[in-house]
């Protein structure tokens, strides 16, 4: 069942070499070779050993705490001693939300590890040296094409070691082309932009692999202001009477 779904992602990525002037077995290879920091179980959490609270330091978590506050002058410089009570408490809280995959309280778990996901379309833009290439077909639909094939079987290999489970094929952990697609948009956005440059984030695989739980809450607050924005041209019809 593996090979199946590893035949495929490389025949996606032959037609890539095509079109984008890549190389198929470099792609392949960077692309199933996900660095394991970033396959650390989460969601279903086995050993606690592997949990966020056991893996991240106090500091981290302090960082992390500040991030999801908006304060974003004191993220370089935040450290566990300078949290108070109520603020260690609910660094504590975040930290078991991220077990979850979720960065918000009412926010459902995640069906895409933010951080693998961003690791592997980072990646695939530093292969063809441009932004992760996504269009809708003109008659509507689901997004298509060889990247965005390549890229989704690409996460369900990897969300398939991560979550380490023999009972589950590989298959069942490809996201939809609907959760994929909305996965991307967000990444486009001028928020999703914005938010980089205030946490100091860089749009490479390198800079997931250090801060990959900066990068999946940035994801998460991106998500948040553009449907947060898209609701309030309603809100404003409704007041005025038309819609």
């Amino acid at each position: 069942m593996i090979e199946h779904v590893r035949q495929t992602l490389g025949g996606c990525l032959r037609a890539c070499e095509r079109r984008y002037n890549i190389s198929a077995s470099e792609a392949f290879e960077r692309l199933t070779k996900v660095p394991a920091i970033l396959l650390l179980s989460r969601g279903d959490i086995v050993d606690p050993q592997l949990s966020m609270q056991a893996r991240l330091t106090s500091d981290a978590k302090a960082t992390l705490l500040r991030a999801w506050q908006k304060n974003w002058g004191q993220i370089a410089t935040a450290r566990w001693d300078q949290l108070d009570k109520n603020e260690r408490r609910s660094a504590k809280k975040f930290t078991a939300l991220l077990d979850k995959q979720q960065f918000f309280p009412r926010q459902r778990p995640s069906k895409i590890d933010y951080r693998v996901a961003l690791y592997l379309m980072f990646t695939f833009e530093s292969l063809i040296g441009s932004k992760f290439p996504f269009s809708r077909p003109a008659s509507g639909g689901n997004a298509r094409g060889p990247a965005f094939e390549a890229l989704r079987i690409s996460i369900g290999l990897a969300q398939w070691r991560l979550c380490g489970s023999p009972f589950k094929t590989p298959e069942h952990f490809v996201p939809k082309p609907e959760a994929l697609a909305d996965f991307v948009r967000v990444t486009r956005t001028q928020s999703f932009r914005n938010l980089m440059r205030q946490r100091g984030l860089s749009r490479t695989p390198e800079c997931v692999i250090s801060s990959g739980e900066v990068f999946a809450l940035t994801v998460a607050d991106a998500r948040k202001k553009m449907r947060t924005g898209r609701r309030k041209p309603l809100k404003s019809a409704a007041r005025r009477g038309t819609y």
